[in-house]
């Protein structure tokens, strides 16, 4: 992973919500803030709200960079996220993203 700051579209769900058509991402600014040997962490700011994102990434034995844990700062809250695929390109309803990851987070603060 280089270490540049780039934009990617963000969509919130909590564990248990479907994707449906009503939803708009929101934009983020991201950047790796350490990127070790194996593993790497990234910041992520939304542009329209007050939400930090911090997400650690492990490198596997392939060499690849998999989701190990995050945690979202909302509101002075804390909640864990449970998981974040990112898609090249997703189609949600009418609309189609590029670049765009599906925040899971767990809806009860730590």
């Amino acid at each position: 992973m280089e270490s540049k700051q780039s934009n990617q579209f963000i969509l919130f769900r909590k564990d248990d919500e479907e994707i449906t058509d009503d939803i708009e991402p929101v934009k983020a600014i991201s950047r790796i803030t350490s990127n070790q040997k194996n593993y790497c962490i990234i910041h992520k700011v939304i542009l329209n709200g007050n939400i930090d994102i911090y997400i650690t990434y492990k490198k596997n034995k392939e060499g690849q960079y998999e989701f190990l844990r995050g945690f979202m700062y909302k509101n002075n809250c804390e909640f864990q996220i449970t998981s974040c695929p990112i898609y090249s390109s997703l189609q949600i309803g009418s609309f189609g993203y590029d670049n765009i990851m599906i925040c899971y987070y767990n809806s009860t603060p730590l």
